[in-house]
């Protein structure tokens, strides 16, 4: 199980390089990698050790099994116009989602001293170093992407998008490496985990010119700094960061902008359409993740293909719960994210406790704009994190 867990922390950097290879010309929308199989046999043995009674459920499952049933549900109340098809590419969403939440279901199979669980932490800021030497080499050597625009992809150029071919969902786990830095630097023994690692990150997320990671570290570094009664060290970054932003390489291309303005346009539309969708089947939503095929159908002059990944999930991940699983959803998910978080507000002056809630913002800040929460490298964090920190008796990272 170590090993398990060991190897899908290493391997959620390489992004698309992980990626199985599937030609089914039946469903070019899936997409399948190594990271979906890993989390899958984490959640099938730990499914296997609970049958057996081997291990006890977690207390938090009975707060996720809601939202399960609520975003499967309306997939078989909408068969009549989804189809046989659509349904089962959507259930495989469903599944992944499962999968991925086994990851913090079975930690406690690892049987870690608390003092051991700060080494998840480490492990996941070397993973975000890694994913940061990769985008440097991405933006030296190949910082035009545009040519892949044919196989689904944003035509970004001179930006960081590393593995993940993105530079909002690099960015975000960019940000999540410096929050595991800077609590380290702070309740540690020693200095910041190691100072040029640390800085490469911090380099790398700069050219990702992404401003909602930008504004998740800002969100991030305000908790961390305000909560440890430290303000006068987050305006002096606060005054660092934006010298950095400023002096940032504009070679060409708007993406480097950060004034631009059609991303804005683009996302308000996205919103807007994905509220329309909401207002069809506001009740049950049109199941989880059923969104593409919904808006094919709502807006049908909107020139969208099965292989376009903007097609899966407006840009907020709040918007995506609301139309795919509607009021009854975004309800379950509001109440379960309040029974999960509330135990760490109480327990917000220990590290463990204080470094998750820092994520939970920054990934909360950042799934405004983007679909961040249920992206897959987001969710190992997360759930590794809350598998952690559930443990974590510690009073140092």
């Amino acid at each position: 199980m170590k090993w398990l867990y060991f190897l899908l922390i290493f391997t959620f950097p390489f992004g698309q390089l992980q990626k199985i290879p599937i030609f089914l010309e039946q469903f070019p929308e899936v997409n399948l990698y190594l990271t979906d199989f890993i989390s899958l046999a984490i959640l099938i043995f730990w499914l296997t050790k609970l049958i057996k009674k081997q291990v006890s459920p977690s207390k938090n499952i009975k707060y996720f099994l809601p939202f399960f049933i609520a975003a499967a549900i309306p997939l078989f109340l909408n068969i009549s116009w989804l189809g046989t098809r659509n349904i089962l590419v959507s259930s495989f969403y469903l599944v992944r989602l499962i999968a991925y939440a086994g990851v913090y279901f079975a930690f406690p199979l690892l049987k870690l001293p608390a003092k051991k669980t700060q080494k998840i932490f480490r492990l996941l800021y070397w993973a975000g170093v890694l994913l940061a030497i990769f985008g440097l080499l991405q933006y030296i050597f190949y910082p035009d992407i545009r040519p892949l625009s044919s196989y689904g992809w944003d035509p970004h150029l001179y930006r960081v998008v590393s593995t993940f071919l993105d530079p909002g969902f690099t960015g975000l786990i960019l940000v999540l490496s410096l929050i595991v830095a800077l609590e380290d630097s702070l309740h540690y023994s020693r200095k910041i985990l190691n100072i040029l690692p640390t800085i490469l990150i911090y380099l790398t997320l700069i050219l990702t010119y992404s401003r909602s990671s930008y504004l998740a570290l800002i969100f991030a570094a305000a908790f961390i700094l305000f909560s440890q009664k430290k303000s006068r060290l987050f305006w002096i970054f606060l005054i660092f960061f934006l010298i950095t932003i400023f002096f940032a390489p504009r070679p060409a291309g708007e993406g480097v902008r950060l004034e631009r303005t059609s991303t804005i346009k683009a996302r308000l539309q996205s919103y807007q359409r994905g509220i329309n969708i909401f207002l069809k089947n506001p009740i049950s939503g049109v199941g989880f993740n059923s969104y593409r095929y919904a808006q094919n159908k709502i807006f049908p002059d909107i020139e969208q293909t099965l292989i376009n990944r903007g097609g899966s999930s407006p840009d907020s991940s709040l918007i995506l719960i609301l139309a795919t699983t509607g009021i009854i959803g975004i309800t379950i998910f509001g109440l379960t994210t309040a029974k999960i978080v509330s135990p760490l507000l109480k327990k917000n002056k220990e590290p463990a406790s204080n470094l998750i809630l820092a994520s939970f913002i920054a990934i909360s800040i950042h799934s405004l704009f983007l679909n961040s929460l249920f992206y897959p490298p987001v969710m190992i964090w997360l759930f590794l994190l809350l598998g952690a920190g559930e443990i974590k008796a510690d009073s140092k990272l």
